[in-house]
């Protein structure tokens, strides 16, 4: 019964696993749009301020912002999709991995003298 009850286990841990890799990929294109987003128009805005300011440092300042302010929205999806999954998998493989140990049970002898 002990190695069914463990099977059981780890297979249900594996599960909530691949549960939260599914989250983690969701919440990931979620943020990947948003972000996509924010960077198509801060890099509109960037080249209507370059286009309209080229002479003014202020312009240039706003240009440089704008695209770096783009880029920094990108932060979260490409940290999820380059970075957080990889433990996540690791947790799930470890769990089906011992999903399928065998165990066994032997009496422990006391070794008193």
């Amino acid at each position: 019964m002990l190695n069914a009850a463990l099977t059981r286990y780890f297979n249900y841990r594996a599960r909530v696993s691949s549960r939260e890799l599914n989250e983690l990929f969701r919440i990931g294109r979620r943020a990947l749009a948003i972000g996509l987003t924010v960077l198509s128009l801060c890099v509109i805005a960037s080249q209507t301020v370059a286009a309209r300011m080229t002479s003014h440092p202020l312009g240039r300042f706003l240009d440089e912002s704008l695209t770096i302010f783009g880029w920094v929205a990108n932060w979260r999806p490409i940290e999820i999709f380059l970075y957080d999954w990889w433990p996540i998998v690791r947790r799930r493989n470890l769990y089906l991995r011992l999903s399928a140990a065998q165990v066994e049970l032997k009496p422990y002898k006391n070794q008193t003298r």
